[in-house]
């Protein structure tokens, strides 16, 4: 996952009221791991320990807008980011979901009709190029690093 600067890999977990989170960069060796007795996601509190740029103060989340369901359905796809990820979006029943490889699948909520944000993480996706009742790609903004993704066809 980028982070400013940063690539990180990371995964999170939980089972039986306890949860786990785990952050690695390689390039600099630096680790953290933190295992809890609680269902609480730690994933913020183990990227703060990693690198104090993440901010543990609560986020401000923006007001959620009503989109169309044909607006919505233009952005269901995978979107490639690169040959290490993809990114698939999906449209069910008016919600949003995305899934990077790898990696758990989480609900997107619309701040307009072509901007989404996550509440599990501060991730913002904007989609664009919209033709033919397809997105041809998005931007993703996470930890201060902007990245594209293209429709895979």
């Amino acid at each position: 996952m980028p982070f400013y600067d940063r690539a990180l890999l990371h995964h999170d977990g939980g089972t039986f009221g306890s949860s786990s989170s785990l952050l690695v960069d390689r390039a600099t060796g630096e680790g953290v791991f933190i295992v809890a007795n609680t269902a609480t996601p730690l994933f913020d509190v183990a990227l703060h320990l990693l690198d104090r740029r993440h901010s543990l103060a609560p986020r401000v989340l923006p007001k959620t807008v009503e989109v169309a369901p044909d607006v919505l359905a233009a952005y269901a796809g995978a979107y490639k980011i690169d040959d290490r990820m993809t990114i698939v979006v999906r449209v069910e029943g008016g919600r949003v979901t995305a899934q990077a490889t790898g990696q758990g699948e989480f609900e997107l909520f619309p701040e307009s009709d072509t901007r989404f944000f996550a509440k599990v993480a501060p991730i913002v996706i904007t989609f664009a190029d919209v033709a033919a009742g397809k997105s041809g790609r998005f931007v993703l903004e996470q930890g201060g690093a902007t990245l594209t993704g293209r429709r895979i066809p």
